[in-house]
C-alpha cells in the first residue's frame, strides 16, 4: 500500500488552525505584551558611552629619527608589532588596576550600579568572595580585598573593550543607569591610556637622552685624551702646529730646536 504524499500547507489551512486555537494564541500574545511592558516599567534604563581611541605607532629609536628618515611601507613585521601594541593597550584598558582606580577617583561605589542591594552582579560577587577573609570595619577600598574585587568586576562586567580590525583604532563602551556616569567612565578611561602612552613616551626619550648625554661623555674624554698625546707628540718632536694653513689647505707646523 503506497503512503499518501505529503500535503503543503495553504493558508486556508492555516486559518483554519488559527480559528480552532485563537483563544490560545491570543493568551499567549497578550501574556507576552503584558510582561514586556511590566519589564519596561520595572526596569531601570540603561545608557551606553562611546569613545574611540587611536593608537599612534611606536618609534623603536624613541627618538623619531627612523621614521623621519625612513619613507619606507610598513613591513609585515610593523603590522605584527602594531598588533601587539594595540593588544597591549586594550589589555591595560581592562586591567584591574586602571578599573580600581577610574572607581576611586569617580567615586562609583556609592553609586546605584555599584549598590549591592539594587545590583544582581554585585550580590552574585559579593557572595563568591564572602568566603574569603572579611574586610575591615571602616577600612577604605584600597585596604578592603573583597569590596574592590566586587567593585572592579562590576566595572568590567559593564565595560567593552574592542581593537577595530585592520585599524589603529580601539573602542571603549561603557552602559551605566546614569547617563553622566557612563560618559565620565569613559572619559577616565581615555585620559588614562593618554596619560600611560605619554609618560612611556616621556620615559623612553629620558633614557634616550641618558644615553646620549653619556655617550658624548665618552666622545669628550676620547678627544682630551686625543690632545693630551697630540701634546706629549709635540713635545718630543719638537714640531707644533702655528694653527695657520698653506695654500692646499694644510695646517703648517714649525720645528723647534
Amino acid at each position: 500500500m503506497e503512503a499518501a504524499p505529503n500535503k503543503e500547507m495553504t493558508l486556508r489551512d492555516l486559518a483554519r488552525i488559527y480559528h480552532r486555537r485563537r483563544d490560545v494564541i491570543h493568551a499567549v500574545t497578550l501574556a507576552i505584551l503584558l510582561l514586556t511592558a511590566l519589564y519596561c516599567v520595572v526596569s531601570t534604563p540603561r545608557y551606553e558611552a562611546t569613545a574611540t581611541v587611536q593608537i599612534q605607532k611606536e618609534n623603536k629609536d624613541a627618538m623619531g629619527l627612523e621614521e623621519m628618515m625612513s619613507g619606507e611601507p610598513e613591513s609585515a613585521s610593523d603590522a605584527l608589532e602594531a598588533n601587539i601594541m594595540i593588544e597591549t593597550q586594550a589589555a591595560i584598558l581592562k586591567s584591574d588596576s586602571l578599573a580600581f582606580k577610574t572607581i576611586e577617583d569617580l567615586h562609583l561605589e556609592q553609586t546605584t550600579d555599584f549598590k549591592t542591594h539594587s545590583n544582581p552582579w554585585g550580590s552574585l560577587i559579593n557572595l563568591l568572595s564572602s568566603h574569603g577573609a572579611p574586610d575591615a570595619q571602616g577600612a577604605t577600598l584600597e585596604d578592603s580585598p573583597a569590596r574592590r574585587s566586587r567593585t572592579t568586576a562590576v566595572l568590567r562586567q559593564n565595560l567593552t573593550v574592542k581593537p577595530i580590525i585592520g585599524t589603529r583604532l580601539i573602542e571603549i563602551d561603557y552602559v551605566n543607569s546614569d547617563p553622566k556616569i557612563a560618559a565620565a567612565v569613559v572619559n577616565r578611561l581615555t585620559q588614562a591610556l593618554v596619560d600611560y602612552s605619554f609618560q612611556t613616551r616621556v620615559t623612553a626619550t629620558n633614557q634616550a637622552s641618558e644615553w646620549l648625554r653619556s655617550q658624548l661623555g665618552d666622545l669628550r674624554k676620547q678627544s682630551e685624551d686625543l690632545q693630551k698625546k697630540v701634546v706629549e707628540l709635540q713635545r718630543a718632536s719638537g714640531v707644533y702646529a702655528t694653527g695657520n694653513v698653506d695654500s692646499s689647505g694644510r695646517e703648517k707646523h714649525v720645528q723647534v730646536a
